[in-house]
């Protein structure tokens, strides 16, 4: 497609030129003359205070003087106050085949918005020059939004970073913009050489025939891992270490909305920083997730083959566990604490009600009574206390080993599922919040929180895996599925009702 330079002779008009959403619209286009007798695509744009986007594009039948009208009986819907105008016209070629007609693209002119129409003008408007004033405007309240900076932009002895960070996992095909980021596509992937290198390798070590093909490799690789890169152009911080933290904490919401609009979740992979003041330093940070699980290897870390083959034969025979190795996964490569305490304490929910009847009545280790009237297992917390409590008995395990910093099972899972409840009411814990500091679980999940070495959720994760793996063995034992869920047929005992 070529652009056509035709001066300032081409005119796109829409009118009326002041229109509510849903009133009729018309658009002309006059002495088109290159376009003359053509059927051209008519495309308009629209401006608001937060995008400037494509609105609509329809064809239009040009006659001998180059021009034409479309009329919109039901006009736009934006939703909200705009400016809207042609941003080109573009030649439609028509190329009959056998079967169908193939429509192309030819010539085409971009006009500068010049006739415009407002949209949901907030106050009179009935000049032009009024609807440009309009789009300054728009314009104007667009780049103040977006142009913002990010950080600590109210403290004192802060310096000004402009950073970068590489994503992999999402393709974006449009610009994307948000207070203080800007995200765009890089195009094609990483193209992976070395893992076809390191195939090529193993294939020629084990004396194999085949071979990875590298240009075959490469193009495959590119499509299945789209680059985008996401600019920070202001970043307040005092120092390199609180700019990472804030471009991380800025980044990853938008990653998992993109996740959620997108359907992939992009991860970035690299983070540039430059300091904008004369002389400042450049910094990098290499930001793909470290290993964090076992450094031993053997029987005794996870690497038992007998062990390993009675899991696989458990989560075989039981959808429900494997659903919780998923979900045990998930929990350990998220990004958050709130999201881990939420996925490993539902893990203990499911598989306590799997378990648990719901009428059984709970008791603390050693038969105290449960210290409130929430005592039934139809209650989360309560059962998931019988479920682990349980689970110690038949595995002889002491209490006090496993649940350190705690000091018995009760305030553990006491203080677990007070981070459950942040989490799940209020999407994380937030201390100086005032709507979670009125929560009667506040106090017992501010324990979790002054705790730098994590050794609260380190020892829920444990509770998790151990109690999981063991799951994985009784399952491992049954031929067929559960045949009732909540009637005890893993590590529960009879239940007693009341």
């Amino acid at each position: 497609m070529s652009t056509t330079s035709v001066g300032t002779s081409i005119e796109a008009h829409l009118l009326p030129i002041v229109i509510k959403d849903g009133e009729p619209l018309t658009v002309q286009i006059k002495n088109a003359m290159p376009f003359r007798n053509m059927t051209v695509s008519v495309e308009a744009h629209y401006v608001t205070a937060v995008e400037t986007s494509w609105l609509f594009s329809f064809p239009v039948e040009l006659d001998e003087q180059g021009c034409g009208t479309i009329s919109l009986d039901s006009g736009v819907t934006i939703g909200e106050e705009a400016v809207i105008y042609v941003h080109s016209i573009t030649e439609i070629i028509r190329v009959p085949n056998d079967d169908f007609i193939e429509e192309r693209t030819g010539q085409s002119y971009v006009f500068p918005p010049t006739w415009m129409t407002a949209v949901n003008a907030r106050g009179p408007l009935d000049k032009t020059d009024s609807i440009s004033q309009l789009l300054q405007d728009l314009q104007g309240r667009q780049f103040a939004y977006y142009s913002q900076p990010i950080g600590d932009t109210d403290a004192e002895g802060t310096r000004t970073y402009r950073a970068f960070s590489l994503i992999e996992g999402v393709k974006i095909t449009t610009e994307l913009r948000f207070p203080g980021v800007v995200v765009h596509s890089l195009g094609e992937g990483l193209t992976g050489r070395e893992h076809a290198e390191l195939a090529n390798e193993m294939v020629q070590g084990m004396g194999w025939r085949c071979r990875v093909q590298p240009e075959n490799w490469r193009t495959e690789e590119a499509n299945r891992t789209p680059l985008a890169i996401m600019i920070f152009s202001e970043v307040v911080a005092a120092d390199p270490v609180r700019a990472g933290t804030i471009v991380r904490e800025t980044r990853e919401p938008i990653l998992s909305l993109l996740a959620l609009n997108r359907l992939a979740r992009g991860q970035s992979f690299c983070s540039v920083f430059e300091e904008v003041q004369e002389g400042g330093k450049t910094f990098w940070f290499y930001e793909l997730p470290r290993y964090r699980g076992n450094l031993a290897g053997g029987m005794i870390s996870g690497e038992s083959q007998a062990a390993l083959v009675q899991q696989v034969t458990g989560q075989r025979n039981d959808p429900l566990l494997a659903l919780c190795c998923d979900m045990i996964a998930e929990a350990l490569s998220s990004h958050t604490d709130d999201n881990k305490y939420l996925k490993y304490w539902t893990i203990l929910e499911l598989l306590s009600q799997a378990a648990i009847h719901k009428n059984v009545t709970v008791h603390l280790v050693g038969g105290a009574p449960w210290p409130n009237d929430k005592r039934s297992a139809a209650n989360a917390k309560p059962r998931v206390y019988e479920y682990i409590s349980r689970w110690l008995a038949q595995s002889q395990m002491q209490e006090a080993n496993l649940v350190f910093p705690a000091r018995d099972l009760f305030e553990a899972v006491t203080v677990w599922y007070a981070r459950r409840n942040a989490t799940g009411h209020y999407g994380k814990f937030s201390p100086d919040e005032p709507l979670q500091m009125k929560q009667s679980w506040y106090k017992n999940a501010m324990k979790s929180w002054d705790d730098p070495q994590s050794q609260w959720l380190i020892t829920l994760r444990e509770v998790t895996v151990r109690v999981l793996t063991w799951e994985l063995g009784l399952a491992a034992s049954r031929e067929t599925l559960r045949d009732e869920p909540g009637l005890d047929q893993s590590i529960n005992l009879q239940p007693t009702t009341e």
